[in-house]
């Protein structure tokens, strides 16, 4: 499901399509929600937020239905561990599966925005999933960490994503602290790191707003000059 934007002041051609990966125990439009003030920073796109294909498991989670995840973790090896703490993540390859299979049959798109396990997962997908991975110009991972899968680390380690990316983290987040999301940064050739002074949830400050539009317009300029890659 798409949620179009109209297209900013002496813009041409198509929207930018951005594909947007929610947090665990969250939905599509939960997480539609809570970007509502950030998406004011991404002219000329269109959004299609999907919803993970796994309920969420964790005791920590309310019986509320359609929370859903990427992955959980393991109850009988890891019980009451979080899923972002996991070593074992368990319907991952599922949910990649769903995602390419999403992909081959609503995209390509030209970037992504994500939050926390989304963000995580964005990433794994950039490995594992060519589909999602093969028109990417941007990114933007909230409060994204580095998995504890240890060989799914090394390989997002290794990859040198070459999509530009803007990892965005709080200083008083207690879920995901600023160096897992900086771990996560390292994996991507082009990368910055923005802080704000909250916790873990989506920021739509204004100063946040302006530093994402500025980071877009750098990204999609890189990927417009000449002698880039097409």
């Amino acid at each position: 499901r798409g949620d179009g934007q109209a297209m900013a002041p002496g813009a041409s051609g198509p929207l930018m399509r951005v594909i947007c990966l929610h947090g665990y125990a969250q939905n599509g439009d939960v997480f539609r929600t809570k970007t509502g003030a950030l998406r004011k920073a991404f002219k000329g796109c269109e959004f299609h937020y999907i919803d993970a294909p796994h309920d969420a498991e964790a005791s920590f989670v309310d019986a509320v239905p359609n929370r859903l995840g990427w992955w959980n973790a393991s109850p009988l090896k890891e019980p009451g561990v979080r899923p972002s703490q996991s070593t074992e993540q368990v319907g991952c390859d599922d949910s990649l599966r769903y995602l390419a299979r999403y992909c081959a049959e609503n995209g390509p798109f030209d970037g992504v925005l994500a939050f926390s396990q989304g963000a995580t997962f964005a990433a794994v997908a950039m490995v594992s999933v060519p589909e999602f991975a093969q028109r990417l110009k941007f990114a933007v991972l909230i409060a994204g960490f580095m998995p504890k899968d240890e060989s799914l680390q090394a390989r997002i380690a290794e990859a040198k994503f070459p999509v530009p990316a803007l990892h965005i983290c709080g200083e008083a987040d207690e879920l995901v602290p600023v160096r897992s999301t900086e771990r996560l940064a390292e994996s991507f050739a082009s990368h910055a790191v923005l802080t704000h002074d909250g916790g873990h949830f989506v920021p739509g400050t204004a100063a946040v707003r302006h530093a994402v539009t500025a980071f877009l317009n750098k990204a999609l300029q890189t990927e417009s000059a000449p002698g880039a890659d097409a």
